[in-house]
């Protein structure tokens, strides 16, 4: 049903009711002027009730939380105002009570609908919130993910041609130092275990590496090359 065929439904029990009330006073035998305040202030009242309720029925910028509740608070306080001219013309309250009643009834609705409002948009901002700062979170690990990545590729880089420049030190150097024996048998260890020792991943090993290249001591090089595990 589109919403403008369904206006009927809003206007016409309202209508119906501002006619009953209407011929209770027509038909009213003592009729006097001070008897028509609470009615024209209810009808003004309860005019203003149902428009809001068109328009929040109507409108698409709140959402349906709001609408709801807004709709709820609407229809309590325009039964409540119903009622309070209801008892108002059987003579039940007093003008003055039920004047209070019915002005109440429309702040009341005003105060209600303004914080239901407010809450909502306080809550649709801290979710907002915490979506953002989920948000950065993700990113922050992702550029940490990233970043590790990068450092991981490059000591990986950085391993596989300290190994290359090891590999080639002891193919040289195992033509160099051909007739000393116990210099050929650390190479031939340190052969074995280039590949998996933890001591080839580091820096450090380039210090060792480039005193080997510069010194032709044997003695020196067998000792440096048996500290190496």
């Amino acid at each position: 049903m589109k919403f403008n065929r369904a206006l009927p439904l809003f206007w016409m029990p309202i209508l119906a009711f501002w006619s009953f009330l209407i011929s209770i006073h027509i038909n009213s035998s003592n009729l006097a002027l001070e008897d028509l305040v609470t009615t024209i202030i209810y009808c003004l009242v309860s005019f203003l009730l149902v428009l809001q309720l068109q328009l929040i029925l109507g409108g698409s910028n709140e959402g349906a939380f709001v609408k709801f509740g807004s709709i709820n608070i609407i229809s309590i306080c325009l039964l409540v105002s119903s009622l309070t001219i209801l008892l108002s013309i059987t003579g039940l309250i007093g003008i003055e009570y039920s004047i209070i009643l019915l002005i109440g009834s429309l702040l009341l609705n005003t105060i209600l609908a303004e914080l239901l409002s407010y809450s909502t948009k306080k809550i649709g901002t801290q979710i907002s919130k915490e979506r953002q700062a989920w948000a950065n979170r993700t990113s922050r690990l992702d550029n940490q993910q990233k970043k590790a990545s990068i450092e991981s590729s490059k000591e990986r880089r950085q391993a596989i041609e300290l190994r290359d420049e090891w590999e080639n030190y002891l193919k040289d150097a195992s033509t160099k130092y051909l007739l000393n024996s116990f210099i050929i048998d650390e190479i031939s260890r340190i052969k074995d275990i280039l590949q998996y020792s933890s001591y080839f991943r580091y820096t450090s090993s380039i210090a060792t590496l480039s005193k080997l290249k510069h010194s032709d001591d044997e003695d020196f090089i067998l000792r440096t090359l048996r500290d190496i595990n």
